[in-house]
């Protein structure tokens, strides 16, 4: 398992400002884990998605996301990026797999 994005101080704050420079504002992110990763970009005002395949896992982040600029999907990453990309403008999405 890969370490959540939210706990590297360096990389986050870079991704922010490549983010920032392409004028991106939503972060679209696969695997929520505990959900930090997906919480700090909400907190600094981006959309959020974030796609969790484990039910427990989701259904504990739930709550955390009350009232948060996130949608969370409980489902297999590969079905939510092909609907995603097919149907939604995803020239503004930060894709982090």
């Amino acid at each position: 398992m890969s370490t959540p994005l939210a706990w590297d101080n360096v990389l986050i704050e870079y991704v922010k400002t490549v983010m920032d420079e392409l004028g991106l504002d939503t972060f679209f992110e696969t695997g929520t884990y505990q959900g930090q990763t997906s919480l700090y970009f909400a907190n600094q005002g981006y959309k959020v998605i974030t796609v969790e395949i484990d039910k427990n896992t989701y259904l504990n982040n739930l709550e955390k996301f009350k009232g948060k600029r996130i949608k969370s999907f409980n489902l297999s990453s590969e079905v939510l990026l092909f609907f995603y990309v097919s149907l939604a403008d995803a020239s503004k999405t930060f894709f982090y797999l």
